[in-house]
């Protein structure tokens, strides 16, 4: 939904618990309420969504495939249909070997609340680059209407061969399955949700 599509390759580290980050008034660590398993967005729903450089659109919201569920169909403001695993990665991108089943059980394992850190390693250039999704508390997220309650997640990539490191922020709506907001540590580019027309 947000571009942030990714490749996986290798093995997942699912990790049941992890060492908490300072806290914050901003957001609770653990969940006050636990995760529901994953399901692709109600069909009908419509998102509204801007970024920082002045970009914005909608993305309209068909339901799950019919052959899998972790898939989601949605059309962006052009009409252009998409589907993606998650919200998170495009099912037309190449697949290497083993790939799909490994992203798929990091990230039902996060998104259904049975690991608070997951981690893919992908291949990019002949480069090992390692991906590490870790939640770290819940807030209230404000758009137009009533605020949500958001899951906040902490991503970091690092380069193996020169070690470099990048990260963003996202906040994820456990109980409509969406991705409310992507916020790019290095850049300072945010995209974020600020409306939902629920069916």
């Amino acid at each position: 939904m947000f571009g942030m599509l990714l490749r996986v390759y290798g093995v997942a580290c699912l990790v049941a618990s992890c060492a908490t980050e300072p806290s914050s008034p901003s957001y609770t660590l653990p969940l006050q309420t636990p995760l529901a398993a994953w399901s692709c967005p109600r069909a009908g729903t419509v998102v509204e969504w801007e970024d920082s450089r002045g970009k914005h659109g909608t993305n309209h919201f068909e339901g799950a495939d019919t052959d899998n569920p972790e898939v989601c169909k949605w059309k962006n403001k052009a009409g252009v249909e998409r589907r993606s695993w998650f919200l998170a990665r495009d099912v037309e991108q190449e697949w290497l070997p083993d790939e799909r089943t490994r992203f798929q059980e990091a990230m039902r394992a996060l998104l259904n609340g049975q690991a608070q850190v997951v981690s893919f390693i992908d291949r990019r250039d002949n480069q090992q680059v390692t991906h590490s999704w870790r939640i770290v508390g819940e807030e209230s997220y404000a758009m137009s209407g009533a605020p949500v309650r958001a899951v906040r997640i902490s991503v970091n990539t690092t380069t193996s061969s020169n070690g470099r490191s990048s990260g963003f922020t996202r906040w994820y709506d456990p109980e409509r399955h969406l991705w409310l907001k992507t916020h790019d540590e290095r850049s300072g580019v945010e995209r974020r949700v600020v409306a939902i027309d629920d069916p």
